[in-house]
This record gives structure tokens, C-alpha cells and sequence, in this order.
């Protein structure tokens, strides 16, 4: 398919992105999908059938790639029909691994295979003329029928290009890529203009009388319902337990605490007026047993109430303590999580932690701070030796705050109904600035979609104003269904807000297959158009805005001192290469140098047709 020549065009590198990170790399979560597939190779013709998508709008992906190099020699996208999607492509002689995904699965993968002998292809089946009523939607074939040097006929995958709209009557002559080939077919496409009756018909009936119903009905209904309920269910709550807190306390503080340590801040009240006051200090025992007796990875505690914000201090003893006897996942990280149970009145979360914590500055500790407003994690390394030197304790402030009191009215309009989030660090009381280029927190929000969300989760981001006013967006946004949380990672502290946004480009729906890929990175600020309603899919695109590409996508960061030597400061594609260089993720194109303005896979499908792999 698309890597035929020597070029990578701009429509295929998004989708490339796309099925890489958000189909197969998890930002997409959806219900759970089964795939099966079959394969058959017949000379250099790879044809498979995917079964177990849903119909209708699931994108199914399919990767091929050279097995010893692991260079991409095929990739395409197509919507289930029927459950069952079908590629097929040719392949030089060589070794073949790879997969098939689809939004919602996890990867099934292909049989490995080889090409022993390769046929040529000496010309192509005629193509019926495809006759469509003037503003009607094209069915264009998706194969074409293949006549090769050893007699044989088989149907191969074709993309057709630069298809033009049906608004204006006429005969068109297609041209087609055929996959895994230079070749190229032609098909005829008759636009009509005798029929302008369908579309006055079809427009007036369908949608009005579809659009104001079902929109109005589903969207209030749904939104308003969860939101007071999830709200009210912590409150009764927070009012039974008391009765529970001060029973246990002086009968067995281990069984008690695994039950109704959450409420810790209304047992510290009761005992405020009373000579049995003693135990104020209990919040710090009361949080060890905790940790030792339930699950060695958590501690609960209470918040005391100033004002709006709920404060809670951990003591390093409790940290430590369960540190010690957390095991480690698989990536060797250890995690303790921090549970601050909910406080009336509050709408701010502010625990403090000793600055100890983040003393050896070891990415393999996380903090998991788990609040009712939210969750953050704060690894080992986030903050740098030098700014936790001298300072005693660090603080994360992680409030829910109205639209109102955002500060940039774009953030206010792209909120919409949605959650609005304010994260601050201190040290010893003051603001502290993180390094960009540093660890991230990484942040989870409970949200539950409206019915159009569920349909597309994928266009739902994270934006934020940088310090010069400037929006941004946070392209490692995911939603995931079965947990209902939207999460994210930041350098940054500051305002966030949750927002749903479509983008569309005039010239895209050209290329049906990279459509809604372009549509997703655009939304999330990771591709920009050539112009306000421009794509240009069948621009080439270069080297260095490839890996620009991938590095926005991935949200990589990496401090770097060195550089590929034919890129300058002032490029804007700099930083991308040197973090590409630094994380070993490009070694460049010969030696230091990295050729970013040469079309990406140029010099490579010079020695391979089709294949292509960031050098």
C-alpha cells in the first residue's frame, strides 16, 4: 500500500502515527474486541482476512514488516463490513512478521511468512465505470484484478487518489496505487447531473426531524444525572462513619483502621473536645498500621479543613514503612498510594509529603496520591536535588474549580460542561516550577463521556494555557472506559480543562483510509493542516517533521547537550531531534548527520521497494 514509492506521503504518516500509538499503543480503550486471521501467500501476493470487528464505523489496521529488520513494508486501515475486513498486497522476496488491531483489541498477530519468488505484473482487468447521481457519495472499488508474467490473475488492494467531489457533473479517470507496487490502475467515474432530485429529498426529511430530537433528549439527561449523585454518594458516607471511628479506636486500632480510617478528620475533631484528646497525634500511628495491615502499597488518612481546602501531612516513618514492604511491578517501580478520604466543604485537595521523599531523586518510587477530586502521581524524580535541598516538606494542591475561574475565556469555551482541574506544587509553602524537560505527573480524572464522546473517546484531550497565554493541548490524553478515568501527564501545573473537539480538513476525505487518523491527531494538536481547511494527504513528508511527528505524539521529553550536526537552534524541528537522539529512537542518516528536509524512506526505498524505518 501507501509506502510504494520513495516517498512518505503526509496522509500516511498520520496514519502510520495513529495506529502505532492510539489503536495498538493504548491510548484508545473501548469494549473488548476478539480478532481472528487468516492468511494465505500465493508468490509474492499476501492476502488476509480479519474477522471479530465490529461493524460499521471500527477502523481495523493492519502492520506488516521485514521480519529480521523490522522495517514497515505495508500498512493499511479499512472499516468492518460485515465483521470482516480484507487486505492484500505484494511483497519482495524476503521474511514477513506483523499484526492486525483494532480500536478496542489488543493486537492479534500474524503468522510469520516468507516470499520465495516474486512475479511481475504485466497489466490489469478492465474496471467497470462507477456512475453516481451528482452530490452523491462514490463506491469506489477497493481491489483491482492483476494479470502477472506467469498467467496467473489474482485481485490486489488499490487507493485511489485525488478522488474529486460529485457536486459537479462529468466524466473523471481515476488513478490508483496498487498495494505493495509502483503500478498504478485507472477507473472511470461518471458524476450525473440528470438526478438533482435525491439530495433536496434526502436532506429536509432526514435531518431536521433526526437532529432535534435525539440531541437535545440524550445529551441533558445523561450529563446532569451522574454528576449530583457521584457527588452526594461520599457525603452520607463521611457523616456514618463517626460512629464507627471512635468504637474502634480504643478497642483495636489495626482492625479498625483498614475500615474507617477515611473519616480520621472527624475522629480528630471528637477528640479535640475532650481530655481523651491525647491521641491527636494518633493520625500518625493510625496511618503505619494501615499500610502493614491492609495492603502494604496504601495509606489512608484524614485532611483537616481550612477553608476550602482539605490539608493532610504524611509522615516520612508511614512512607518509608510501606515502601519497604511494596514489591515491585515488572518496569522494577515500586508505587505507595495515599488515600485522602473526602471532606465536606472542601473543593481542594492539599497533601503535604517530606521533602526526604524525592531526596535520591529515583524515578523507581511513585507516590499515588488518590483524592476525591482526582489522582496524581509524583515519581521519585520530580523534583531535582537541588530545589528540594533546604526545603522540609512538598505539597500538590489538586482542586476542582468552576469554569468561571478559569483565566483564559478560550479555556472557558472549550470546557464545555466538562471538568476543570487546578494543580499546584510547593515547597515549604512556595510555588515551585517544574523543568519541562523533566519527570511528569501523571493525572487521572473520573469522567463519564456524553453518548456522541462514547462514540469517538479518541477526540477527547486535555487543554491548558501556557505561561505566555498560549493554549495547548496534552496529546497523551486517554480515556479508559472500563475504569472511567481520563488520564494524563504533565511537567506543567497550572489549569486543565477536558475538552471534545472535531477537526475536519476539505481535501481529506481523498483518502478515505487516513481520514479519521488525520481527523484524531489534528484534534489533539499533534498535526497541523497545510492551511485553516487544508490537509495536502499527498504532500511527501519529510524526515524531520516524521519524527517531530512521532515525538509530539508520544509526549517524549529528554534533556540533550548534543545534536545531529546539520540542525540549528532555530529549527523547529531541533528539540524533537534531539530528544529523538538522545533516547536513541534515530541514530541519523549517516553518521552525525540526520538530512531532515529529504523525504522520509527516499534513500531507504532505494534499496528496498516498500520498506521504511526511521534510520
Amino acid at each position: 500500500m501507501k509506502k510504494t514509492g520513495q516517498q512518505l506521503m503526509r496522509a500516511m504518516a498520520a496514519l502510520l502515527v495513529f495506529a502505532i500509538v492510539f489503536v495498538n499503543g493504548g491510548i484508545l480503550h473501548a469494549a473488548e474486541l476478539t480478532l481472528t486471521v487468516s492468511q494465505t501467500v500465493e508468490q509474492n501476493l499476501a492476502a488476509f482476512s480479519v474477522k471479530g470487528a465490529a461493524s460499521g464505523s471500527t477502523q481495523v489496521s493492519i502492520l506488516i514488516m521485514e521480519k529480521q529488520t523490522r522495517s514497515i513494508v505495508y500498512m493499511d486501515q479499512a472499516a468492518a463490513a460485515g465483521g470482516e475486513v480484507r487486505f492484500s498486497t505484494l511483497l519482495p522476496k524476503g521474511s514477513y512478521t506483523g499484526y492486525v488491531s483494532a480500536s478496542g483489541t489488543a493486537k492479534a498477530l500474524l503468522q510469520d511468512f516468507s516470499i520465495e519468488k516474486e512475479e511481475r505484473i504485466t497489466g490489469f482487468k478492465a474496471l467497470k465505470a462507477v456512475t453516481v447521481a451528482k452530490g452523491a457519495r462514490a463506491a469506489l472499488p477497493g481491489s483491482v484484478i492483476a494479470v502477472f508474467d506467469s498467467g496467473a490473475n489474482r485481485e490486489i488492494g488499490v487507493q485511489w487518489q485525488d478522488v474529486p467531489g460529485t457536486e459537479t457533473p462529468g466524466e473523471f479517470t481515476l488513478s490508483g496505487v496498487v498495494n505493495g507496487t509502483a503500478e498504478k490502475a485507472a477507473l472511470k467515474l461518471i458524476v450525473s447531473g440528470t438526478t438533482p432530485t435525491p439530495t433536496p429529498t434526502a436532506t429536509p426529511t432526514a435531518t431536521p426531524t433526526a437532529t432535534p430530537t435525539a440531541t437535545p433528549t440524550a445529551t441533558p439527561t445523561a450529563t446532569p444525572t451522574p454528576t449530583p449523585t457521584a457527588t452526594a454518594t461520599p457525603t452520607p458516607t463521611a457523616t456514618a462513619t463517626p460512629t464507627a471511628t471512635p468504637t474502634a479506636t480504643p478497642t483495636a486500632t489495626p482492625t479498625a483502621t483498614p475500615t474507617s480510617t477515611p473519616t480520621s478528620t472527624e475522629s480528630e475533631e471528637e477528640s479535640s473536645s475532650s481530655p481523651a484528646a491525647t491521641p491527636a497525634p494518633t493520625p500518625v500511628p493510625t496511618i503505619t498500621p494501615s499500610a502493614t495491615s491492609s495492603a502494604p502499597a496504601s495509606i489512608k488518612v484524614g485532611a483537616t479543613l481550612d477553608g476550602t481546602v482539605a490539608k493532610a501531612e504524611i509522615a516520612a516513618t508511614a512512607i518509608s514503612g510501606a515502601f519497604s514492604k511494596v514489591t515491585a511491578d515488572s518496569k522494577g517501580v515500586k508505587t505507595v498510594e495515599i488515600i485522602i478520604g473526602p471532606v465536606a466543604g472542601a473543593n481542594t485537595y492539599e497533601p503535604s509529603l517530606p521533602a526526604s521523599v524525592f531526596a535520591n531523586g529515583s524515578a523507581n518510587q511513585v507516590i499515588k496520591l488518590s483524592t476525591p477530586v482526582g489522582t496524581v502521581e509524583l515519581p521519585g524524580n520530580l523534583i531535582k536535588p537541588e530545589q528540594e535541598g533546604g526545603n522540609t516538606s512538598v505539597s500538590i494542591l489538586i482542586g476542582g474549580i468552576s469554569k468561571s475561574a478559569l483565566k483564559e475565556p478560550a479555556l472557558q469555551e472549550a470546557a464545555g460542561d466538562r471538568p476543570v482541574l487546578e494543580l499546584g506544587l510547593k515547597a515549604d509553602g512556595k510555588t515551585v516550577a517544574l523543568d519541562s524537560k523533566g519527570a511528569g505527573i501523571r493525572v487521572s480524572l473520573p469522567y463519564k463521556p456524553s453518548l456522541e464522546e462514547q462514540k469517538n473517546p479518541e477526540l477527547l484531550v486535555i487543554q491548558y494555557a501556557d505561561g505566555a497565554g498560549n493554549i495547548q493541548k496534552i496529546p497523551n490524553t486517554k480515556y479508559d472506559a472500563k475504569s472511567g478515568l481520563v488520564t494524563f501527564t504533565t511537567a506543567l501545573p497550572g489549569q486543565f480543562v477536558l475538552s471534545y473537539e472535531v477537526r475536519t480538513f476539505t481535501d481529506s476525505g481523498k483518502f478515505s483510509w487516513a481520514d479519521h487518523a488525520i481527523g484524531v491527531l489534528a484534534s489533539r494538536g499533534i498535526i497541523e493542516g497545510t492551511s485553516g481547511s487544508e490537509f495536502s494527504p499527498a504532500e511527501n513528508i519529510t524526515r524531520a517533521d516524521f519524527l517531530v511527528l512521532l515525538v509530539r505524539t508520544l509526549g517524549l521529553t529528554a534533556e540533550f547537550t548534543g545534536n545531529f550536526s546539520d540542525t540549528t537552534p532555530s529549527d523547529y524541528y531541533y528539540e524533537a531531534l534531539g530528544v529523538a537522539k538522545k533516547l536513541g529512537i534515530s541514530e541519523g542518516a549517516d553518521g552525525n548527520v540526520f538530512r531532515p528536509e529529504i523525504g522520509e524512506c527516499h534513500q531507504q526505498a532505494e534499496r528496498r521497494r516498500g520498506a521504511c524505518s526511521i534510520p
